[in-house]
């Protein structure tokens, strides 16, 4: 099919379903990991892309989101391919053969769900989509989840994240401990690892400046101690 029209149709059969709600995985989300896996797609000579599965996984990977303290959240990646299915099927001449490669691509993107890619296009997406999680969008994005969720933006008895990682994310800094500086390690792609690596020394400047910060609002001594309050 031609790559531009394709485009054009997922983007204008996914806007219906973009909430409101969940300005981590609006509009512009949908955009960069368009955009980021079409690049990475480019920039490797020598796997074939079949761009015809690659565009609508791309576009429709986050079609159905709920909040992360939302108990049906882990159905979310089942749920968009599901609804991806629906669209496609409603695409002048998309060939339905390749709907079920499409469905694979969206319930295999998910960086909470740990699941291998099982082929090139899944690759792509998932590499796309965890680059939102490193970086400076990545930054903007977990505090304005979090703000959705109510999350303080640390945990004042351990603002360093010094403790067990656990599933439950208790304040919001504590998902770069869990995830930002974790996903950089975990692309497929050449250019997926290349890009990851440079957000990721933003991240670790980000995370020096807190650490500054932190010690000159007085919530931690120089070493990086939690002060108590006398109030």
């Amino acid at each position: 099919m031609d790559k531009n029209k394709l485009m054009i149709d997922c983007f204008r059969l996914l806007m219906p379903h973009i909430g409101e709600h969940d300005k981590s995985h609006d509009l512009e989300h949908m955009r960069r990991v368009f955009n980021l896996g079409m690049r990475i797609a480019k920039s490797e000579t020598i796997q074939v892309t079949d761009y015809d599965i690659l565009i609508p996984a791309l576009i429709f990977h986050d079609s159905v989101i709920f909040r992360k303290d939302d108990p049906r959240n882990n159905l979310a990646p089942s749920k968009s391919a599901d609804l991806a299915e629906v669209l496609l099927k409603s695409v002048p001449g998309y060939p339905e053969i390749k709907i079920k490669r499409v469905k694979d691509c969206i319930q295999e993107c998910s960086f909470s769900n740990g699941i291998e890619p099982s082929t090139w296009e899944s690759a792509i997406l998932q590499d796309a989509d965890k680059l939102e999680s490193v970086g400076a969008l990545a930054i903007m994005r977990t505090f304005s989840s979090g703000g959705e969720m109510n999350r303080p933006f640390y945990n004042p008895l351990d603002p360093l994240c010094k403790g067990e990682v656990t599933e439950k994310v208790g304040a919001s800094i504590e998902l770069f401990k869990k995830r930002l500086f974790v996903v950089a390690k975990t692309m497929s792609t050449n250019e997926g690892k290349r890009l990851a690596q440079k957000r990721v020394t933003f991240l670790r400047s980000f995370w020096e400046r807190y650490k500054e910060e932190l010690i000159e609002g007085g919530i931690i001594d120089e070493k990086l101690e939690p002060l108590e309050t006398e109030y």
